[in-house]
């Protein structure tokens, strides 16, 4: 079976949304994940392939799936997410919500 190649250009439009979703610099992103900046530039523009080290370390960055990277679906680890919020009781579920407007609000200021 022959490989496609998969669509550069797309891939990197995905990193950087899911970068700028977590409010990242690409010089942030770079040392988090342990490349140079302008590696961080040229996946986002499409002109350099990813390696597979790369794309584990990506998604552990963005919280994102190697699925939403490649092929754009499930942009994040929303499973692990919910699995926290099933231990809350009613008081507690309450409270989250309270503080999850609080930043909403932060952050649209």
């Amino acid at each position: 079976m022959k490989d496609k190649p998969y669509n550069k250009v797309a891939v990197g439009e995905r990193i950087r949304k899911a970068r700028e979703l977590n409010r990242f610099t690409q010089e942030q992103l770079a040392k988090l994940i342990d490349v140079n900046p302008s590696h961080i530039s040229d996946m986002e523009r499409g002109k350099v392939g990813i390696s597979v080290g790369t794309v584990i370390a990506l998604c552990n960055a963005l919280n994102v799936t190697s699925d939403y990277i490649f092929f754009g679906k499930d942009i994040s680890h929303s499973g692990n997410f919910d699995k926290l919020l099933s231990y809350l009781d009613a008081k507690d579920m309450l409270y989250l919500e309270d503080i999850i407007q609080a930043l909403i609000k932060r952050y649209k200021s």
